[in-house]
């Protein structure tokens, strides 16, 4: 009985903190940790679907205070790029890619997806996809958060398998998991050599109909 009091107590105080607090820098660390998670998930689902997955552990990165010799060279804070948020102290929450997923997307991050967090006032600001497309920025603008995004306009993550199944529906080459880069290379390049002679033979079907229709064309002269 005292184990589940005290566990609503916390979540009661989580909410609190993440509401009120205005620096969760000077919070114990198991709180302001669970603030930050429940921040960054909170906009991961607002803006994408089938990101928070069971089993896949958030990892906190204390990012420190943002300048711009700071972000010199570092693509991955891209969006913190900002003159209004030089000067602030920043945190990042992300989920971290399997090994399988960085064979198949040819992806150099580490992370899956990553929520960049003020800790002023525990607000997210920035949303990076480890292909930096569908990013969004300025998520920390007032009204922005409490903003509905409708279904279809959310970023939604395709798995591996996913995109296995739609290959073959495409007749490409098929995929068995991790890879070397090597071997990806040279399924792309069978791919590209299917799409090659698919051209080509249409290319050939469409002059033979064009050299038909002309020749009907001349016969059928008087």
């Amino acid at each position: 009985m005292k184990r589940i009091l005290f566990i609503i107590l916390g979540i009661i105080l989580c909410h609190a903190a993440q509401a009120q607090y205005k620096d969760i820098q000077k919070l114990p660390q198991p709180l302001r940790d669970s603030i930050l998670i429940d921040v960054a998930n909170k906009a991961i689902d607002k803006y994408s679907i089938g990101y928070l997955q069971p089993g896949r552990e958030p990892v906190i990165e204390d990012i420190g205070v943002v300048s711009k010799d700071m972000l010199a060279n570092r693509k991955d804070r891209r969006g913190l790029d900002w003159p209004q948020y030089y000067g602030v102290y920043f945190y990042a929450v992300y989920y971290k890619t399997t090994e399988e997923e960085k064979f198949y997307y040819l992806s150099p991050k580490d992370y899956l997806v990553k929520v960049f967090i003020r800790a002023d006032n525990c607000r997210p600001v920035n949303i990076r996809y480890w292909d930096e497309s569908s990013s969004r920025s300025g998520l920390d603008e007032d009204g922005e958060m409490a903003r509905i995004v409708p279904e279809n306009k959310k970023r939604r993550y395709t798995s591996v398998a996913e995109k296995e199944e739609k290959r073959a529906n495409l007749g490409k080459t098929i995929y068995y998991g991790p890879r070397t880069p090597e071997e990806i290379r040279e399924a792309n390049r069978q791919d590209s050599l299917k799409r090659d002679s698919f051209r080509r033979e249409h290319q050939r079907r469409y002059w033979e109909k064009r050299q038909a229709d002309s020749l009907r064309m001349l016969n059928a002269q008087p």
